[in-house]
């Protein structure tokens, strides 16, 4: 029996409760995916999953099973990587989830370079606003704007950070009421990251001071790019990353607005597995995000 196939297919059951969803990971039949598991609890003696016709689920012995057999698979990757590296380049496939905007307007301009220097890499790039379960989705890494994580098991890196910025189009404040200081937004139409129809923004006075301000708005959403459309339909003002809006402020179809009382810059963060050994693949990627982003 091969042993590590063996496993490998078990851990990808067991992440995705699935023999068919497994077989589809892994590039091969349901079949030759059964058959791996049935081996395995054949040479161990015990049963490692219950099964029925809706629902595949771990026994207690295949649970704990499943501690180890994930540290081994780890550990054999990165042997064989750290290995490989010596006359190679990294391979197989790298799986980064993001932010929509943050992945559209950071990330996704940087893979042509990063994989022109890594050709034998292949790149799955998830954009979700959702924080999903890294380990469970098989994601390698994820960029966040979130730090404090519950997760232990997970290493964060911080890699940048994000500037925000009010604005609104030349047509919108044309026919608006005068806007000089953050204590004439109340009267304004703003784009609303909320529900209700009211919210409130976080800005900074020159000095540094924060700046809760009470907002209004007609409209509400809760998406960055929903709002950059909405703003720049005339509809009012909103509260942008820089990142989102940079083409549309060269263009002059977005007006940068009270630029002195811009909120403090929102750092975004790099986060992935703790594992002992980290794969060669996802240490190259680290390692050119830091080197562009930081």
């Amino acid at each position: 029996m091969d042993h590590i196939s063996a496993i490998r297919a078990f851990t990808q059951v067991a992440r995705r409760e699935s023999f068919s969803a497994a077989a589809r990971d892994l590039n091969t039949a349901a079949s030759v995916i059964s058959r791996y598991v049935k081996e395995l609890e054949s040479d161990l003696g015990v049963r490692l999953f219950t099964r029925t016709t809706r629902k595949v689920s771990l026994t207690e012995a295949g649970q704990n099973f499943l501690v180890r057999a994930e540290a081994l698979l780890d550990d054999f990757d990165a042997m064989r990587e750290s290995t490989q590296a010596l006359h190679s380049q990294p391979s197989g496939r790298l799986r980064v989830t993001a932010p929509l905007a943050l992945g559209q307007n950071i990330l996704a301009p940087l893979l042509p370079e990063f994989m022109k220097r890594y050709p034998k890499l292949a790149v799955s790039l998830h954009f979700t606003n959702q924080v999903i379960d890294l380990v469970e989705e098989g994601c390698d890494l994820a960029v966040r704007f979130v730090a404090h994580l519950e997760d232990s098991s997970l290493v964060v890196r911080k890699l940048g950070e994000s500037s925000s910025l009010l604005c609104a189009t030349p047509a919108y404040l044309a026919e608006a009421a005068v806007l000089q200081s953050p204590d004439d937004l109340p009267a304004h139409s703003c784009v609303l990251f909320c529900d209700d129809g009211s919210s409130s923004w976080e800005l900074a006075s020159p000095s540094g001071e924060p700046l809760n301000i009470r907002v209004n708005g007609r409209l509400s959403v809760n998406s960055m790019e929903a709002a950059r459309t909405a703003a720049l339909g005339d509809l009012g003002i909103s509260l942008l990353p820089e990142f989102l809006i940079r083409e549309d402020l060269k263009k002059g179809t977005l007006k940068a607005l009270l630029t002195e009382f811009s909120p403090p810059a929102t750092p975004f963060y790099l986060v992935y597995p703790q594992r002992q050994f980290l794969p060669m693949k996802v240490r190259c990627f680290i390692d050119f995000c830091v080197e562009k982003l930081s």
